[in-house]
């Protein structure tokens, strides 16, 4: 999402969609079997204007989950 931002979309706006895409890929795997796609659902947004491959490459660096860890963490 912080891509996003940085792109010029607004942060709320953008936190929503991806509320409303999520509810979606879940009931894509939930009633219709499917595999979850949240990133192509996100990545056929226009709102974000991200591609897959960017979106991809955000969700497989080791950095951001590392840089998160320890709010998750941390008492």
């Amino acid at each position: 999402m912080m891509d996003a931002v940085k792109a010029g979309g607004d942060r709320q706006e953008l936190h929503e969609r991806i509320r409303e895409l999520s509810m979606e890929a879940g009931r894509n795997v939930k009633e219709k079997g499917l595999d979850n796609n949240l990133l192509e659902l996100i990545a056929a947004d226009p709102a974000f204007g991200l591609s897959l491959e960017d979106l991809q490459a955000a969700w497989s660096r080791p950095a951001m989950w590392a840089a998160r860890r320890s709010r998750w963490t941390s008492s």
